[in-house]
């Protein structure tokens, strides 16, 4: 049996890409302008292969939390928020709402996650992994795109 179009994922409580391509496609039967703002977290795997998958799952729903929380904070209530899979996350608003949602949203995130990082790390910017070769590579601290 196939997934409701309803179903939340429970690790970021959003529901999916049915539920968003839904959304998307009833605003825009009904004539609105909407944007659709993806939201993906960038180099989160060599933080993975630092932190492990129970830091990784932390981030996600830290990500989660922003997202509801800056929809919450500016009031958009009628804005719609999904959770594509992996570290990606959709915001369907209206046109005059992106741009604050967006801009507080990556404020939010660039000011919370260095505190997933060990101090050094926060210090120099970037994270030592090793890839998937074996060999010593940096990342950048995560961030938003």
């Amino acid at each position: 049996m196939g997934k409701s179009l309803n179903e939340v994922d429970p690790v970021v409580g959003m529901v999916g890409t049915d539920a968003i391509k839904r959304h998307v496609n009833h605003r825009l039967a009904r004539d609105e302008h909407v944007a659709v703002c993806y939201v993906d977290i960038l180099h989160i795997q060599p933080f993975r292969h630092v932190y492990g998958a129970e830091r990784y799952t932390e981030v996600l729903k830290l990500t989660a939390e922003i997202l509801e929380g800056t929809r919450t904070g500016l009031t958009f209530f009628d804005s719609f928020l999904g959770h594509m899979g992996g570290t990606d996350f959709v915001a369907v608003l209206t046109m005059d709402q992106y741009e604050p949602y967006c801009r507080t949203v990556l404020s939010s995130f660039e000011q919370r996650i260095p505190t997933y990082y060990r101090a050094v790390e926060r210090k120099q910017g970037y994270v030592i992994y090793r890839d998937g070769k074996g060999r010593e590579s940096k990342a950048p601290l995560m961030h938003l795109s």
